[in-house]
């Protein structure tokens, strides 16, 4: 909610012989210094929190219920903290659209592409190819090829093939076919194979057999058997047999590396069932865990030149740990160093603490975490329930 902070200080300083502490109330404390004040401390960032933060209701204002009826004739020199929420356009747009595109492209390309591609190709097509294809192609392909392919192809082939062919193929097939074959097969076959091989077999065996057995065997024989046998037998036995045997069998001066595995013999009796594991009388109901908190604390100092000091768990672990733990709040925060999880209660208000919430990292207190009962669960939640009493967590 908007509201001003009621435990949030930033600063004191001498005024009649006493000590001023400055809060939230003390910026309106006095009228005729309202102004003054809330322009010189709403900006300021104290022990890196920022003032107007805290102070929302006096720095900020509150935004109304529904928007004015009117606008404001000067605009404000910064936008609104929470924007009002519209269900349409307005009606009267900054710029209008240009009554015609460009004759020609412009000179620099947009840092990103456009959403979806415009229904009519341009005249000329740009000096060089984009970096990264249109996720739709374009509706009608281009008059003229681009002069190099695309360094990575589009997701989806073109619905109608181009005009005229590249003058070189593409560094990397497309992802899906083409919905047609093309009319030629290429002048020269790949020199190297497919990494993977084809779904289904061809319907017609190759005129010549490959020079080298495969690495795996086909996972289905083929339809027709080969006219001709390999020089050499396959790495592994097929994973099943031809239907018929070869009239011509390959001629080998060694066995295959793997043979084929040899039958075993039944046991003569089955192996006994493993008796299932019995486990003795369930325990009682369990304990909510104790942890130290792994937020950074900001704990408040005595006779030092700041304030606060930003620790975690682990720096009061690390020595001194008795002391340490005596320190305001610190033996809340981090029961398992301090050795204080029976005692069920949240670090003083002293103690601060840094957490993600909304979006943005905040250092509250666990009056911040309790002050509002329906936001209780999800501070709790965003602070990892330091606050154990608040939170139920003991």
């Amino acid at each position: 909610g908007c509201e001003d902070s009621t435990t949030f200080t930033f600063g004191t300083y001498p005024y009649n012989n006493a000590e001023t502490t400055r809060d939230c109330a003390w910026l309106t404390a006095n009228p005729s210094k309202t102004a003054t004040r809330t322009a010189e401390w709403c900006s300021y960032v104290y022990d890196g929190t920022p003032v107007s933060s805290e102070c929302e209701a006096t720095c900020l204002g509150c935004p109304t219920s529904s928007p004015s009826a009117m606008p404001s004739k000067p605009p404000t020199l910064g936008p609104t903290m929470s924007p009002t929420v519209t269900t349409k356009p307005t009606t009267s747009p900054t710029r209008p659209p240009s009554p015609a595109p460009s004759p020609f492209p412009t000179a620099r390309p947009s840092s990103s592409p456009s959403v979806s591609p415009t229904d009519v190709p341009s005249q000329h097509p740009s000096m060089e190819p984009t970096l990264i294809p249109s996720a739709p192609p374009s509706l009608m392909p281009s008059s003229i090829p681009s002069a190099s392919p695309t360094d990575i192809p589009s997701a989806f082939p073109s619905l109608g093939p181009s005009t005229s062919p590249s003058s070189k193929p593409s560094r990397a097939p497309s992802q899906h076919p083409s919905m047609e074959p093309t009319l030629l097969p290429t002048l020269l076959p790949t020199t190297v194979p497919s990494l993977a091989p084809s779904a289904q077999p061809s319907l017609l065996p190759t005129l010549m057999p490959s020079s080298a057995p495969s690495l795996e065997p086909s996972k289905a024989p083929s339809d027709y058997p080969t006219t001709q046998p390999f020089q050499a037998p396959s790495m592994e036995p097929s994973k099943a047999p031809s239907d018929e045997p070869t009239n011509r069998p390959t001629k080998s001066i060694k066995p295959s590396p793997s043979p084929s595995a040899a039958p075993i013999a039944p046991t003569a009796t089955p192996t006994a069932a493993t008796p299932a594991p019995t486990t003795s009388a369930p325990t009682g109901s369990p304990s909510l865990t104790c942890n130290d908190s792994a937020l950074r604390l900001k704990i408040p100092t005595v006779g030092k030149p700041k304030p606060y000091v930003s620790r975690y768990c682990s720096w009061v672990a690390s020595k001194d740990t008795k002391n340490r733990c005596a320190l305001p709040g610190v033996s809340a925060s981090c029961p398992i160093t301090c050795e204080s999880c029976p005692t069920c209660e949240d670090p003083e208000d002293a103690m601060r603490f840094k957490f993600e919430y909304n979006g943005k990292e905040i250092v509250r207190n666990c009056d911040f975490i309790g002050r509002l009962p329906e936001k209780v669960a999800g501070r709790c939640a965003a602070s990892e329930d330091i606050c154990r009493a608040t939170c139920g967590a003991c």
